[in-house]
């Protein structure tokens, strides 16, 4: 899940009290990246997509060669 920078502890909550919640409530397994965080991750998958070749849309979908 993907929250602003400025949500991250609300979303994680004291001890990760929120998420740990919402996992149990849900079953699903549940990582919180800032926004920020989550854009250096996928500019550094971009990157290695480019650099094995593999040319890449805004959304990270391989594109026909």
């Amino acid at each position: 899940v993907v929250v602003p920078d400025n949500q991250l502890s609300l979303a994680i909550g004291k001890e990760g009290q929120n998420v740990r919640l919402a996992a149990k409530l849900t079953g699903w397994k549940i990582d919180i990246k800032s926004s920020s965080q989550a854009e250096q991750d996928m500019d550094i998958y971009n990157a290695d997509m480019n650099a094995a070749g593999q040319p890449q849309d805004a959304y990270g979908e391989e594109l026909p060669q």
